[in-house]
């Protein structure tokens, strides 16, 4: 054995690798393991929370494209965002107009 195979920078490097192999192993028997007992169709596995999800974006869609109330007593209502927009857009061109 030559001297240099017992330098410490040698060891630390040698050790430093052979951790790191050594993770990459115990991470590559992981992810096969993980891969293995995943569902076979991970869609079937989220389609609750897809369907959730589809119903809570069409209430959003509905509300944001339809008139209605927020609060009839208060005479508090919601309008569709393309209707509130042209109404905004509206709003700054008077001012503009009037030097606002």
């Amino acid at each position: 054995m030559s001297a240099s195979e017992h330098d410490p920078k040698t060891l630390r490097r040698k050790s430093a690798l052979g951790v790191v192999a050594t993770l990459l192993a115990v991470a590559l028997v992981v992810g096969l393991i993980v891969w293995w007992q995943a569902p076979d169709d991970v869609a079937d596995a989220a389609t609750p929370h897809r369907a959730v999800r589809e119903a809570l974006d069409a209430k959003a869609a509905e509300r944001l494209t339809s008139y209605g109330w927020i609060d009839k007593e208060k005479g508090i209502v919601h309008i569709p965002v393309e209707r509130a927009t042209e109404l905004v857009l509206g709003e700054r061109a008077a001012e503009e107009d009037t030097g606002g």
